[in-house]
């Protein structure tokens, strides 16, 4: 149970990374909120919000894949069988890493990075709902009916 409740916290992260990513990209200019802050600012950069969204959803999917693969150890006796779930999360947490990668190392930032992050969260759509799509589900650990 644990294992789910942190995913399910990292794609509600990761959403919000994605809604802030289309946000960005139908207007990347910072918004201008109702009230002043104690700096006197009222205006929300999108583009600092994404990122920190999509850090923190990293950090908990990361979490989550990992105490997915213990569970998976002392429930069926592996780490890791290559079930198509394992595979599509292993997949998503891979396109959440090339934004951090390319964030931090390649120096990436605005439209390209809100890019990234709609992919991501297309994958993770895929991971959650669409799974169930795939011919080889029926064979799946991770399908319930």
């Amino acid at each position: 149970v644990p294992h789910v409740v942190v995913y399910f916290f990292g794609y509600a992260a990761l959403f919000a990374g994605f809604a802030a990513g289309l946000l960005f990209v139908i207007r990347p200019a910072p918004i201008r909120l109702g009230r002043e802050d104690l700096t006197g600012s009222a205006q929300v950069d999108v583009e600092r919000f994404m990122h920190g969204a999509v850090r923190f959803s990293f950090v908990l999917l990361t979490v989550g894949l990992l105490m997915g693969a213990f569970w998976a150890k002392s429930a069926w006796g592996d780490y890791w069988v290559w079930d198509p779930k394992e595979t599509w999360s292993l997949v998503s947490w891979l396109i959440v890493g090339v934004y951090m990668h390319l964030r931090f190392v390649g120096g990436w930032t605005g439209r390209r990075l809100a890019f990234v992050v709609i992919a991501g969260f297309a994958a993770v759509m895929f991971t959650y709902l669409g799974m169930n799509l795939l011919p080889t589900a029926e064979s799946s650990l991770h399908v319930y009916q």
